[in-house]
C-alpha cells in the first residue's frame, strides 16, 4: 500500500458520502474465490467449501468468519495509511468518524469482490458495517474540505505546474430503483442506454502525466428532481434542483478554482462541448477551454 493508492481511494469515500442514502441492512451471502488472498499479508487460504451439514444461518456465519481470516489485514500492516489519514484529523470532530473513515479507505484498498459496507466490515478486524453506514449517511464531516486537502497533498508531492482538468461522466449499472439518481439513461461506460447512476467527474493531470481524481458529483435526472417524495425517502437534500451534466461540470470547475488547483487547460468530450454555457466569461480566466463540439475519433500516431 502506498500513499498514492490512498489518495486515489479517498475520492470514492467522498463520492459515496455525497450520494449516500438510507439502506436497510441485509443478510449477506458471501461467495469467495478460494485463492483470492494468496498475496495479501496475513491471509489464510482455505480450499474446502462450506460443510453441507451446516444450517443456513451457521453457513452464513461460517462464510463471514472465513472472509475475516482470508482478508485479515491488521492496522500495523498499513502504517502509511495511518500517516496519510493523519492529515485529515481537523475535519473529523469525533474520533469514531476518523476511525470509520480510515476503515473505509482500508476496505477500498483490499481485494474484495464487492466493496460494500457489509463485506468491508467483515474483512476488517474490529469494524462494524453500522459504523461505515453511519459514516456515509449521518456522520458530520465536510467532504469538500477533505477533498481540497487531498488535492493540496497531491500538489505538494508532484508540483504546482499548471496542468489539465478533464471532464467526463461515469455510469454505474444498477438493477433496482432505490439507488439515488438511478434511471434508464445513456451511459458512456455501458455504451448504451441502461438502468444506472451517472456521475460527472473531473480528473487533474500534470504536464508530466501524473493524474489524480479532482472531484465528482452525482447527476440527478428529472425523474428524481421532480419527485419530492422519492427524494425525501432517499434522504436527498431539499435544496437539490435539476442540473444538466454541463452545469454540474461548471460547478466542479468553480470548486477546483476555489481549491487553487493550477489549471492550464480544461478538456472534455462532445457531451460537454455542445453546450454554449462554457463560453461565458470565466470567473477567474487564465486557462484555455478545449472541448469537442461533435463526436469524433482520436487516433494515436
Amino acid at each position: 500500500m502506498c500513499v498514492q493508492e490512498a489518495n486515489r481511494a479517498l475520492p470514492k469515500l467522498i463520492q459515496n458520502h455525497n450520494r449516500s442514502f438510507a439502506v436497510k441492512p441485509q443478510e449477506s451471502r458471501i461467495s469467495l474465490p478460494l485463492t483470492a488472498c494468496r498475496n495479501v499479508p496475513g491471509a489464510c487460504v482455505f480450499r474446502s467449501g462450506i460443510p453441507s451439514h451446516r444450517s443456513r444461518p451457521d453457513a452464513i456465519l461460517w462464510r463471514k468468519n472465513l472472509l475475516v481470516r482470508q482478508y485479515h489485514i491488521s492496522p500495523e500492516d498499513l502504517p502509511e495509511l495511518s500517516t496519510f489519514m493523519g492529515h485529515f484529523d481537523e475535519y473529523c470532530h469525533r474520533l469514531e468518524t476518523w476511525q470509520a473513515m480510515e476503515d473505509y479507505i482500508k476496505g477500498l484498498l483490499m481485494p474484495i469482490e464487492r466493496k460494500n459496507c457489509e463485506q468491508m466490515a467483515a474483512a476488517i478486524p474490529g469494524c462494524h458495517a453500522q459504523r461505515l453506514h453511519h459514516l456515509l449517511t449521518k456522520a458530520t464531516w465536510d467532504e469538500q474540505a477533505v477533498n481540497s486537502k487531498r488535492l493540496e497533498l497531491f500538489l505538494q508531492r508532484f508540483g504546482r505546474e499548471p496542468g489539465y482538468l478533464i471532464f467526463d461522466d461515469t455510469g454505474i449499472p444498477k438493477k433496482g430503483s432505490g439507488s439515488v439518481g438511478v434511471a434508464r439513461q445513456y451511459s458512456g461506460t455501458l455504451g448504451k442506454i441502461g438502468n444506472c447512476q451517472v456521475i460527472v467527474t473531473s480528473q487533474f493531470v500534470t504536464p508530466q502525466g501524473k493524474s489524480c481524481p479532482a472531484d465528482a458529483r452525482l447527476y440527478l435526472p428529472t425523474e428524481w428532481t421532480d419527485d419530492s417524495a422519492r427524494c425525501r425517502l432517499s434522504h436527498v437534500p431539499e435544496e437539490n434542483v435539476f442540473q444538466t451534466k454541463t452545469e454540474i461540470a461548471i460547478d466542479l470547475l468553480d470548486q477546483a478554482i476555489a481549491s487553487s488547483l493550477p489549471i492550464r487547460t480544461v478538456l472534455g468530450d462532445a457531451g460537454y462541448g455542445r453546450n454554449q454555457t462554457w463560453w461565458k466569461p470565466s470567473k477567474s480566466g487564465g486557462f484555455h477551454i478545449c472541448l469537442l463540439s461533435r463526436p469524433a475519433s482520436v487516433y494515436e500516431k
